[in-house]
């Protein structure tokens, strides 16, 4: 699995299931997943839960329109 594939929905998601901050805590330790990502990741879990979770959300939505322009551009130039 590469994370265009997860992001694009070409693999689907695991099922859910209850996310500890311990788990959490494992992933920064994964050297699979970028700097960004732990970096990001670790500022996240020493704030408020659902200030971090929407601060991920605005920084998805930033993001997302980034690559969509860029692919306009690509496709459209």
């Amino acid at each position: 699995m590469n994370t265009f594939q997860l992001w694009h929905g070409l693999i689907p998601t695991m099922p859910k299931r209850r996310v500890t901050k311990k788990s959490l805590e494992r992933l920064l330790k994964d050297p699979n997943l970028s700097d960004l990502f732990k970096t990001t990741l670790a500022k996240s879990l020493e704030k408020d839960p659902f200030e971090a979770c929407l601060d991920a959300e605005l920084l998805y939505n930033a993001l997302k329109a980034r690559e969509q322009t860029i692919t306009e551009d690509i496709l459209d130039p």
